[in-house]
Order: C-alpha cells, then structure tokens, then sequence
C-alpha cells in the first residue's frame, strides 16, 4: 500500500505540474485491480490540490485488498 500511495502521489503530482492551468476536470478510470488502487490515490491527491476529478470504477466479482483500501 505505501507503494501505490507512493505511485499515486507522484503521478498525481506530475500531472498537476505537466497540466497546470489547462486542466478543467480529470475523469480517472479504475478497473478492480492494484492499478485501480492507484488510480483511486491519483484521484484523492489531484483533489487535494484543488482539481475536480471523476472516478469510474469498472463493475467486478472482486476487487484488489488494496482497491478496497483506498475505495473507502
């Protein structure tokens, strides 16, 4: 988990710095997996500074332990 946290952060910052100014929404889309769980703490970080974003998370039977950690 402290790596996906870690991934998401750095991705997440990465796209406010490439996109900044420019962005009007950011629409992440997970699938159930760790990259899902990834994608969750993009999502929870570009919120944090400031950037609205929409998350959609693809329908599964199961989801990753770490999907589910960072979903809630």
């Amino acid at each position: 988990r402290e790596l996906m946290r870690r991934a998401g952060t750095a991705a997440a910052a990465l796209i406010s710095s490439r996109f900044s100014g420019h962005l009007k929404r950011v629409c992440i889309l997970c699938g159930p997996g760790n990259n899902g769980g990834d994608g969750l703490v993009v999502a929870a970080e570009l919120q944090k500074l400031g950037i609205p974003v929409s998350v959609v998370v693809a329908a599964a039977k199961r989801y990753s332990d770490d999907f589910v950690h960072y979903f809630q």
